[in-house]
């Protein structure tokens, strides 16, 4: 994975690594196919972000409660160590 100018590449091998430098140094688009944002969405109704940093759409089908809000659960359990002979 690379970022080229705010646009993520990727995955991309240690191949393709000499092409990419090239492109750069050439102002070309880096790595056209290997571009994140031209690839289709696994969410047909969710929007691709678009060069310069434009914010996707959020999706209108409930993901579940907010980050940061709904119901609190108990709090997790504190591991200890076992006791050891070592400890005695």
């Amino acid at each position: 994975m690379a970022s080229v100018d705010g646009v993520y590449v990727g995955p991309i091998t240690l191949n393709e690594v000499p092409t990419l430098v090239e492109q750069i140094r050439e102002g070309t688009p880096p790595l056209p196919g290997k571009q994140l944002h031209l690839r289709k969405s696994t969410d047909p109704g969710a929007a691709r972000a678009l060069p310069g940093g434009a914010d996707p759409v959020s999706p209108t089908h409930g993901a579940g409660p907010a980050m940061g809000g709904g119901p609190v659960g108990p709090p997790a359990a504190i591991e200890r160590p076992s006791a050891t002979e070592d400890d005695a």
